[in-house]
């Protein structure tokens, strides 16, 4: 009987697993189109962001990196504005999901390798 290295088949699942995780939540979020909610919202600078289109990010999250696509915004005309989805998720500010910042507020910078 042949030796199997069970580690290194934990480890193959264990990332195709993860990349599957990934794909079939981008999918959920890339089919629905919730996140517009009109043609113009309110700001947190108190003017008016209309809607533009939808654009994609990429996020990483504990399963992997996600592309979204979501409705974006602009407060006139320059570039600031927002993302509805980004927001609710609450990853307006950053491409890390809140799982992943709370994994290195765990881990915290000291204990990163390399410090």
């Amino acid at each position: 009987m042949e030796a199997i290295d069970f580690e290194a088949l934990e480890t193959a699942l264990r990332r195709r697993t993860l990349q599957l995780a990934a794909r079939l939540l981008e999918q959920q979020f890339n089919r629905d189109h919730s996140d517009y909610q009109g043609s113009s919202l309110p700001c947190a600078c108190g003017r008016r962001a209309r809607y533009v289109e939808r654009r994609w990010k990429s996020f990483h999250s504990v399963v992997g990196e996600l592309n979204l696509e979501r409705a974006t915004t602009t407060v006139g005309n320059d570039e600031r504005g927002f993302c509805p989805r980004d927001r609710t998720l609450g990853m307006d500010a950053t491409s890390l999901s809140p799982a992943v910042v709370r994994m290195i507020g765990t881990v915290g910078p000291g204990q990163l390798p390399g410090r």
